[in-house]
C-alpha cells in the first residue's frame, strides 16, 4: 500500500511539474502577443502619419538619383532637396509606452537650424491630454517600467513588381522593434503601403 501511494505521488509530481511548463509557455505566449499587437499599431500609425503628406514633402519624397531612402537595418537621416525645400529627413523614432503611468510618448529626433540634434517630445495621457514640448539638446532619459519600441522606415520608388517597374508609386516600409527581449521572444512587425 505505501509503494502505491509513493507511486501516486510521483506520477502527480510529474503531472503538476508538465501543467507548471504549460502555463509558463501560455504566459510567454500571451506577453508576446501583447506586444506585437502594440507593434501592429505602432506600424499602421506611423505608415498613416508618413501617407499623409504631399508626394512633393520631403519627409516622403524619394530623389530622381535615388531608388530608396531611409532603411530598416540601421537609424538613417538623409539631406532631402525637394521643391525649393532642402530638409534633413530622419528615418525612425521611439515610442515609449509608460506601463504604470499610462502615459504613451514618442520621441522624434530631428536637427535644429544650425544642424546640431534635436529631439521633440509627444505626450499622450490616459486622461487624453497631449502635450507637444520644445526641441531637446539630449533625449530625455527612460524612465523604469517603460517600453520603448523603436520605428525605422523606408521609401522606394519606383516599385518592382515582378520584375515589372512600376513609375510614380512609392512602397512606404515601416519596421516596429521592441529591443528589449521578453520572455516570449523578440518582438519585430514589419509593415508596407503603396502610395502614388
Amino acid at each position: 500500500m505505501l509503494l502505491e501511494v509513493l507511486i501516486a505521488i510521483i506520477i502527480f509530481t510529474v503531472a503538476l511539474l508538465g501543467l507548471a511548463a504549460l502555463m509558463l509557455r501560455v504566459s510567454a505566449g500571451t506577453e508576446r502577443s501583447r506586444y506585437m499587437s502594440i507593434a501592429t499599431m505602432l506600424a499602421s500609425e506611423k505608415l498613416e502619419d508618413l501617407i499623409r503628406y504631399p508626394s512633393t514633402d520631403p519627409v516622403v519624397y524619394v530623389p530622381p538619383s535615388s531608388v530608396l531612402v531611409g532603411g530598416l537595418a540601421a537609424d538613417k537621416s538623409e539631406l532631402i532637396s525637394c521643391s525649393g525645400v532642402t530638409e534633413n529627413v530622419i528615418y525612425y523614432d521611439d515610442v515609449r509606452l509608460s506601463v504604470g503611468e499610462g502615459v504613451v510618448t514618442e520621441v522624434r529626433t530631428a536637427t535644429d537650424g544650425s544642424g546640431n540634434p534635436c529631439y521633440y517630445v509627444f505626450k499622450h495621457t490616459a486622461s487624453g491630454a497631449a502635450s507637444e514640448g520644445s526641441c531637446l539638446s539630449a533625449a530625455p532619459a527612460v524612465p523604469s517600467g517603460t517600453l520603448v519600441f523603436h520605428r525605422r522606415w523606408m521609401i522606394e520608388s519606383p516599385v518592382t513588381v515582378n520584375t515589372t517597374s512600376v513609375a510614380n508609386i512609392r512602397r512606404i516600409t515601416v519596421l516596429v522593434k521592441l529591443p528589449t527581449s521578453i520572455q516570449g521572444g523578440d518582438v519585430s512587425f514589419q509593415m508596407s503601403a503603396l502610395r502614388p
